[in-house]
């Protein structure tokens, strides 16, 4: 089943060049019939997926979906809209998606499928670490999954300069202790979008992510 046709594309490519709420808002139903329709569909059929491994991504689509408009507040970029759609998949929808989980981008010229934890606090950080020393093995075995390696490879992230002191004698062996983030990421191209298994593409990325996902829920859930 294919979700999207050409305008989904060709609307945000517009919205690039035309980027001010009067354009907007004269195309207004374009919009809403061209990119936030059928990328609501998605979304409930990518959540009723994910519900299968796990009944807590079962939330509203409009919980996981981000909005269109900026928050220009504190931006030197006034452009009040996003050029990009996206949705973030988890328990809690896209609330606390920084801090983790599953992600969904579509720009034109590039999608992008991950998740992990991209901004956790310094506390959560040494929670993670905590729960990657008291359980390397599985970890190890989690970044190391054949489907794991063939979607994403690494965990991305920027790094500490010095290692952390608990985990000095540790980062030879894994260097993920030194990473501040946590993150995943596999970048495709837009053309995806049009083919029929776009839905089993996306799926089969989170199904890959789940295990870590899993992994870092459970060391942010940890006591202090």
């Amino acid at each position: 089943m294919a979700y999207f046709d050409s305008d989904f594309i060709n609307f945000l490519q517009d919205l690039q060049v035309n980027n001010y709420r009067e354009w907007f808002h004269e195309n207004k139903k374009r919009y809403e019939a061209s990119v936030k329709t059928p990328f609501k569909s998605f979304v409930e059929d990518v959540i009723a997926e994910l519900s299968l491994l796990d009944e807590r991504y079962q939330v509203p689509a409009s919980k996981a979906m981000f909005r269109i408009h900026r928050d220009i507040r504190f931006s030197k970029d006034k452009t009040p809209y996003k050029t990009n759609v996206s949705a973030a998949f988890g328990p809690n929808g896209r609330k606390n998606a920084m801090t983790i989980g599953l992600y969904l981008h579509i720009e034109p010229g590039l999608v992008m499928l991950g998740g992990g934890s991209y901004q956790p606090s310094s506390k959560d950080c040494q929670k993670i670490r905590k729960h990657i020393l008291k359980d390397q093995k599985r970890f190890q075995k989690i970044i190391s999954d054949k489907s794991f390696v063939k979607y994403y490879n690494e965990i991305r992230g920027e790094k500490y300069k010095r290692a952390p002191k608990e985990a000095i004698e540790f980062v030879d062996a894994i260097p993920e202790l030194m990473n501040k983030q946590f993150y995943i990421m596999h970048e495709l191209s837009d053309d995806i979008i049009f083919k029929s298994n776009f839905l089993k593409v996306v799926v089969d990325h989170f199904k890959a992510a789940q295990p870590l996902h899993v992994f870092l829920e459970e060391a942010l859930s940890a006591p202090e």
